[in-house]
């Protein structure tokens, strides 16, 4: 699977780049993350407003509910309990629960709502990186944030990773990367 020229194509064996089939094309017609989830389905999202699936050749769409507005789709993790997080532009970070979608937003204390990264650590930790608001960490019941007040070399966070010793590796926008041990 890749994200080429903005859509998502897959690829089998040695044959070319071909896009998934689904009745309406214009599910696939921008994509700007995909991840594999952990049954090995295809977790997709783009500017459209919606979190797309594929698997065994089915496509599923999640999209806007009443009364909620999925924004731009920026990063997605598929959590070991089988969420689904999106981090959105303006939207904050969305969970999709069982094709229902509910909110994290600065109003239930997270730093920013413009969401970059999304990582789930091997300890169940969930990470999200802002742009402008720094890292939080996400655990049940409890969010804590990390800014350039607290080491994080830029408030911008783009992506986040995990190394074998289990050290969290944060790279921002203009500040290079930060470690959390």
């Amino acid at each position: 699977w890749v994200v080429a020229d903005g859509r998502l194509r897959s690829r089998a064996g040695q044959g070319p780049l071909a896009r998934p089939e689904a009745a309406d094309p214009s599910l696939f017609s921008s994509v700007l993350t995909a991840e594999v989830g952990r049954s090995g389905q295809v977790w997709y999202g783009g500017p459209n407003g919606y979190i797309g699936a594929v698997s065994n050749g089915t496509v599923n769409v999640f999209g806007e509910q009443p009364g909620q507005l999925l924004e731009t789709v920026w990063a997605l993790v598929e959590a070991r309990n089988g969420d689904v997080w999106a981090g959105t532009a303006n939207g904050g970070l969305r969970r999709l629960r069982r094709g229902r979608f509910t909110s994290l937003t600065t109003g239930e204390g997270l730093s920013d709502n413009s969401v970059r990264c999304v990582f789930e650590d091997r300890e169940g930790t969930l990470w999200v990186g802002t742009v402008g608001g720094g890292l939080n960490r996400v655990k049940p019941r409890k969010l804590t944030t990390y800014t350039t007040r607290d080491g994080l070399s830029h408030n911008v966070v783009m992506s986040l990773a995990q190394d074998a010793d289990g050290t969290l590796w944060v790279g921002s926008n203009c500040g290079g990367l930060s470690v959390r041990r």
